[in-house]
């Protein structure tokens, strides 16, 4: 009766806690346990995931902020350099046009109103004003039309046929401006340093002293061009005061 008793017993509690239980064996026992132990590995396979994708998500937000910004600052900076382009382009325009003005007016205060007259009757002069100033003006307006090569020849016919013509050192300094258009700037050191050598009292010596400073500075050889442009502020305050400021501004700039 005892062991009947045990048994019975021992048969409820195993139907009891049989859930509980992890059988190590074959039998019907071993599916509930493993069906529960696959639910918890899946929720936490679920769990673990999704922080990373979170922080993917994050990194990728960062970098599309970050692209967005530099492609603000490019556009800035593309904004700043055009606008620059522009004010420069139009600094030259305006440099060139005042020089072409000046030497009009220059150019109309040279020409004589009387003939020269000579004081040997027996062999008279020849009027050489007039053929040099027609020759001069031919080569400004062949500048004004942009033909440089021509305008070039012209120049070199004045200087060798009136080489003492009040109108020389302004062929000078043009044929000078010419080189430079041509992309020949030695050439054109040479016909500005003729113009300060030969003529030194000449309306063009600042113009040409400053262009040196400018041409020698394009070449890279920045010592020389600012000893060119202190010689300009030097040697011609209250004489030429508008050349002055340039050689001023460009040596402020340079530095």
């Amino acid at each position: 009766m005892k062991k009947t008793v045990l048994i019975i017993a021992l048969t409820a509690s195993v139907g009891v806690h049989a859930e509980e239980w992890v059988s190590v064996g074959a039998g019907s026992t071993v599916a509930a346990p493993a069906a529960t132990s696959n639910y918890v590995d899946t929720s936490q396979r679920v769990q673990l995931s999704t922080p990373s994708v979170s922080g993917s998500n994050t990194l990728l937000s960062e970098l599309a902020m970050q692209v967005e910004q530099m492609q603000q600052e490019i556009s800035m900076l593309r904004g700043q350099l055009e606008q620059q382009e522009f004010q420069f382009k139009q600094l030259q325009k305006e440099q060139q046009q005042r020089y072409l003005d000046v030497d009009r007016r220059l150019s109309a205060l040279l020409v004589p109103s009387e003939p020269v007259v000579s004081l040997n009757p027996a062999k008279p002069e020849v009027k050489s004003q007039e053929g040099a100033d027609t020759i001069y003006q031919e080569a400004m307006a062949l500048i004004k039309d942009k033909k440089f090569a021509e305008a070039q020849a012209k120049f070199t016919q004045l200087l060798k046929e009136h080489p003492e013509d009040p109108l020389v050192g302004n062929a000078l300094y043009w044929s000078a401006e010419v080189w430079l258009v041509q992309a020949e700037p030695d050439k054109a050191l040479v016909e500005f340093k003729k113009v300060i050598k030969d003529h030194p009292g000449h309306s063009k010596a600042a113009d040409s002293a400053y262009k040196i400073g400018v041409t020698l500075d394009r070449q890279g050889k920045s010592e020389e061009a600012r000893e060119w442009l202190q010689k300009v502020v030097d040697d011609y305050k209250g004489k030429a005061d508008s050349t002055v400021r340039l050689a001023q501004s460009y040596m402020d700039k340079m530095q």
